[in-house]
Formats: C-alpha cells, structure tokens, sequence
C-alpha cells in the first residue's frame, strides 16, 4: 500500500523533502513508515531528533494520519493515507 508523508518546518529541511510515499506492506503500522523513513532519510537527521538503531524519533514529534493523531507506533496506517510530521517546539 502507498502511503505519504508530510514533512513540516525544521523536519523538511532535515530529510530534505516536504514531502515523499513509501510502498509498506498491507496492515502496515507508524512503526513500519518509522522504518523506512529512517533507512531512507535517517542519515540526514541530528542524533538528538533521530534514534539511529531504534528508527523512532528522540524529540517530541506530533504524527497525524489522515487527520487523526497517532497515539502509537502500533497505530495501523490505511491505503493513501497522509501521514504529517511535526516538530513540536515551543518559543518565547
């Protein structure tokens, strides 16, 4: 199944798209798009965003797909979905 991925902000310059697809298996989860965005992107991103071994991001990063936000890495992605990344910082 095809799904996208939506780099926002900061996350966009890292990977070095806005935005891309990834081929995952049916019943695919996040942590299968977390896989793959890791092997494809991962060198890209600091150690303090990115968990090289484990392919999760360390920093506090808000998943949304197809509008609803991923409360888990088991979440199960569908067909088309969108998944958007965010980086959640805060400023003063």
């Amino acid at each position: 199944m095809t799904v996208n991925a939506l780099f926002h902000g900061i996350l966009s310059d890292w990977v070095g798209v806005k935005t891309t697809s990834f081929d995952l298996p049916a019943k695919a989860t996040y942590a299968d798009l977390l896989r793959e965005i890791g092997l494809r992107y991962g060198s890209n991103m600091p150690p303090q965003l990115w968990d090289h071994e484990a392919h999760i991001f360390n920093g506090p990063v808000l998943a949304e797909a197809s509008g609803k936000v991923v409360e888990s890495n088991a979440h199960l992605l569908q067909e088309g979905d969108e998944v958007r990344l965010y980086l959640m910082i805060a400023g003063g």
